[in-house]
């Protein structure tokens, strides 16, 4: 069982600091003679036997997290099939966008990554290359949030001068080599994105409109609504930009400074809100 264990977790590591991937579960392999021919099929004999699949998840995800370092998380497991009488499921492994992860099970200790065919040992040569690649990504994601957050008070943003306003900034790790999202700039895709990026409280419309960088999604006060003594004033707005990033603006959750006063007041279950609505919608939108 040890060595079985240690073998999955060199498997899990190796899509993990590549390219990421999926494992397939329950099924066997084509051979001719001793040859694998990389071909799936269901097995004859020792076939995958799963009383309980949500105790095995579990029982999966706490060997990984228990046998490696940095620890892998957020493995996506598939539903259990049952394919003419074989059980089948796979795990879904994620791209590693930090250091690369070392398996510790069994104090091997050893680091591993895929080619086209199998896993293997990188030297460590390509060990300090992969280090260097997370220094040189953090500085690129930093410089970037910081190009964007010098540049917030532009045409689209004029409506929040007179009050604080909260950025977050989701970047994918590999904004640098995207040029432009695949049909950007459809209708199909500004109704998608206006589902998924709803305006933060209540009493709240969206208007769209592109620039050179994206899409903006507008968030005003509704005109309609009396809640509001500046009807139709700009909140904040969302903006997709063309190299995948996500970049959320908003002040709903101050309340309006008068002329020459030094505080505000702050509501803590909008900016809550509006926290958790900017990654939560940034991973569904990625997700698509």
């Amino acid at each position: 069982m040890i060595k079985k264990n240690e073998e999955f977790l060199k498997d899990i590591s190796a899509f993990y600091n590549t390219e990421g991937g999926t494992i397939i579960f329950g099924l066997s392999e084509r051979r001719e003679g001793k040859k694998k021919l990389g071909i799936p099929i269901l097995p004859d004999t020792d076939k995958l036997t799963i009383d309980d699949y949500e105790k095995e998840k579990s029982r999966i995800s706490q060997i990984v997290l228990s046998g490696t370092n940095p620890k892998i998380v957020n493995l996506q497991f598939s539903d259990l099939l049952d394919i003419d009488g074989c059980r089948v499921f796979a795990i879904g492994i994620p791209k590693n966008i930090s250091i690369p992860t070392m398996v510790i099970y069994n104090g091997s200790n050893t680091f591993h990554k895929r080619n086209y065919t199998d896993k293997y040992m990188p030297d460590t040569h390509e060990l300090f290359r992969a280090f260097l690649s997370h220094h040189s990504l953090k500085e690129e994601v930093a410089a970037f949030i910081k190009s964007r957050t010098e540049r917030i008070y532009e045409p689209f943003s004029e409506g929040l001068r007179n009050l604080p306003v909260v950025i977050t900034h989701m970047v994918p790790s590999n904004f640098q080599d995207i040029i432009a999202l695949d049909s950007f700039s459809t209708k199909e895709f500004k109704e998608f994105a206006s589902k998924i990026f709803q305006p933060t409280g209540f009493a709240q419309k969206q208007q769209h409109g592109y620039s050179f960088e994206g899409l903006f999604l507008l968030q005003k006060d509704d005109p309609m609504n009396p809640q509001y003594m500046l009807r139709d004033k700009q909140r904040g707005h969302t903006l997709l930009l063309r190299n995948g990033c996500v970049e959320s603006i908003n002040n709903i959750f101050f309340n309006e400074i008068e002329e020459g006063a030094k505080y505000c007041t702050l509501y803590i279950r909008v900016l809550a809100e509006f926290l958790n609505n900017a990654v939560s919608n940034a991973f569904l939108y990625y997700q698509n």
